[in-house]
């Protein structure tokens, strides 16, 4: 520990660390395609796509030898650790400090396990949907690019071209 001076204070403990992961993904997508009558002289080609995605990821970071040292607090170990976004929780930081909670994602509300000293907790979401259409003429697929719409990845219709 480092209190202002340049002179080491305290116990430096073991400094075995490790981390436990949990990953989640969910996908979900779906898809429709049509098709004219072939034997028309005319046809139609064409399809729906969608697609939404979510991943959860949440990683602790323990250091064993943290339950051992003295906290802000005065006690022996970390005082109880909060996620930064749960603005419900008591952060678990001493007053005055620049640590303060402001609302956000998190998966669990706290407080961490005992030796959790970071946790990474993260949400990533996506998604998309296209549609395609494509006119057939004669038994020969023409692309006429005004033709072709596409989905803009979280947005509306437009033409591709």
């Amino acid at each position: 520990m480092y209190y202002g001076g340049s002179t080491p204070t305290g116990t430096c403990h073991n400094p075995a660390m490790f981390v436990d992961s949990l990953n989640q993904i969910d996908v979900q997508t779906h898809e429709i395609r049509f098709a004219t009558n072939p034997a028309n002289r005319w046809r139609l080609q064409g399809g729906f796509f969608s697609s939404e995605t979510e991943l959860i990821e949440v990683n602790d970071f323990t250091y064993p030898g943290s339950v051992h040292t003295v906290g802000w607090h005065g006690e022996k170990g970390f005082a109880s650790n909060y996620p930064l976004t749960n603005t419900e929780a008591a952060p678990g930081n001493p007053s005055g400090s620049n640590y303060n909670a402001a609302g956000g994602y998190y998966t669990y509300p706290g407080p961490f396990p005992q030796g959790v000293i970071f946790r990474n907790d993260i949400r990533h979401a996506d998604g998309g949907a296209a549609i395609s259409l494509w006119p057939r003429k004669g038994g020969v697929q023409e692309r006429a690019p005004a033709q072709n719409l596409v989905a803009q990845r979280h947005g509306g219709i437009g033409r591709a071209g």
